[in-house]
């Protein structure tokens, strides 16, 4: 079994969800629900497909005889300001060649650099400090929060 992957950028609003639809993930902290994220792709690739940057990373499993292509990874990624993008959600499946991670973030480089944009932000949970190693992210500012309903 051979697993090949194609990084695609996605085009079309509603095919593009669609594929990623079953990746969304609801959001308690947020209250964002799949079907919530699903609608707000659609719309910002509708509204603002030159600002709106969607990259699918698409496996098929070479040894298989009519095997369907699997979204093994995406990034959407938004450009905010003339000078940034934000990385709005990523996600690559466990225990793939991080070659390929980075191939996909190459990617989006790409398309902000075509823009003129000059950086790349994001907000994680996850551990910032791997993420600094890995591609230079540094931290620019704190998010901060104050509950308003308990």
């Amino acid at each position: 079994m051979s697993l090949k992957f194609k990084i695609f950028r996605g085009v079309k609003p509603t095919g593009t969800a669609e594929l990623l639809k079953d990746l969304f993930l609801d959001d308690p902290s947020t209250g964002m629900t799949k079907e919530a994220c699903y609608r707000n792709l659609v719309q910002q690739m509708k509204e603002f497909p030159h600002l709106t940057h969607v990259m699918l990373l698409i496996g098929l499993d070479e040894g298989e005889e009519n095997a369907a292509p699997e979204v093994m990874g995406f990034s959407i990624t938004t450009a905010e300001s003339l000078k940034h993008a934000f990385l709005q959600q990523a996600w690559v499946k466990d225990k793939l060649d991080p070659q390929v991670m980075d191939d996909l973030f190459i990617r989006v480089l790409s398309w902000a650099e075509s823009l003129g944009i000059e950086e790349i932000r994001m907000e994680t949970k996850r551990d910032s400090g791997s993420i600094h190693r890995r591609w230079g992210f540094k931290e620019r500012s704190t998010i901060m929060g104050v509950g308003i309903v308990e």
